[in-house]
C-alpha cells in the first residue's frame, strides 16, 4: 500500500535509500522501479533491444528474475537504482492543483502519472543540469531532520552549484557562501547564530 498511495506513508520514498529500496522490492525478492512494478513487469522494451534506430528507453539492464542478480547499480526490471529511487520520491511529494468545478483541487501521482524511464531520463537531466553534482539522490533524504533544517541544508547544496557556476562564467569576481551573524537569535527561537548567504568576494 506504501508503495502506491501516495498519501500514505509518505517517508516511505523521503527518509533514507536503505528505507526507499526496502519499498522497491516485491514478494518475490525482485525489486522493481514504479512503472515496471504497475505497468510491465515483463520488461518487453529495453535499449539495445528492437529495431536498429529506436529511440533510448532509459533502461540500460535486461531483466533479472529472482535468483538471478542484476549487475550493480540496476534493479531486477533493468533500471537504474538512483533514476527508480527518484521517481518513487517524487511519486510521494509530487502533486498538481486546480479549479474543477469551483473547487480548488489537489492531486498526487498515481499509477497512470508515473513517469515512463525515457521521460523519468529527462526528468533526472533536468535536476542534474539545475543542481549539477552538488545535489544527488541520497541528499533529497529527510531522514530525522526538522523541516526546517531539511530545506536549509537543500538550499545550501543548490547555493553551492550556483557558485560554481557564476565562478566559471568569469564575470570578475568570485562568489563565495560565507556565514554572517544573525541579530537576536533567541528571538527567532533558534540555537544557531549564524546563517549562510551567497554574496560576491572581492578580489584582493
Amino acid at each position: 500500500m506504501a508503495r502506491f498511495d501516495p498519501t500514505f506513508l509518505e517517508q516511505a520514498a523521503s527518509h533514507s535509500r536503505e528505507v526507499a529500496l526496502h519499498f522497491l522490492v516485491l514478494d518475490t525478492g525482485n525489486s522493481y522501479c514504479m512503472v515496471h512494478n504497475y505497468k510491465d513487469k515483463a520488461n518487453h522494451i529495453r535499449d539495445g533491444w528492437g529495431r536498429p534506430g529506436a529511440k533510448v528507453k532509459n533502461i540500460p539492464g535486461k531483466r533479472h528474475v529472482s535468483p538471478k542478480v542484476p549487475p550493480p547499480g540496476l534493479l531486477n526490471c533493468g533500471c537504474r537504482v538512483d533514476d527508480a529511487l527518484l521517481d518513487f520520491f517524487f511519486s510521494k511529494v509530487l502533486w498538481v492543483g486546480g479549479w474543477i468545478k469551483g473547487v480548488w483541487t489537489i492531486e498526487n501521482m498515481t499509477g497512470a502519472d508515473y513517469f515512463h524511464p525515457r521521460e523519468r531520463g529527462f526528468v533526472s537531466s533536468a535536476m542534474k543540469w539545475f543542481a549539477g553534482n552538488e545535489l544527488s539522490v541520497d541528499d533529497l533524504y529527510k531522514g530525522n531532520l526538522p523541516e526546517k533544517q531539511y530545506q536549509q541544508r537543500l538550499s545550501l547544496l543548490i547555493m553551492k552549484r550556483h557558485a560554481k557556476v557564476l565562478k566559471e562564467l568569469d564575470l570578475g569576481f568570485e562568489w563565495k557562501l560565507v556565514k554572517t551573524p544573525v541579530a537576536n537569535p533567541a528571538e527567532k527561537g533558534e540555537g544557531n547564530s549564524n546563517s549562510n548567504s551567497l554574496e560576491p568576494a572581492e578580489d584582493e
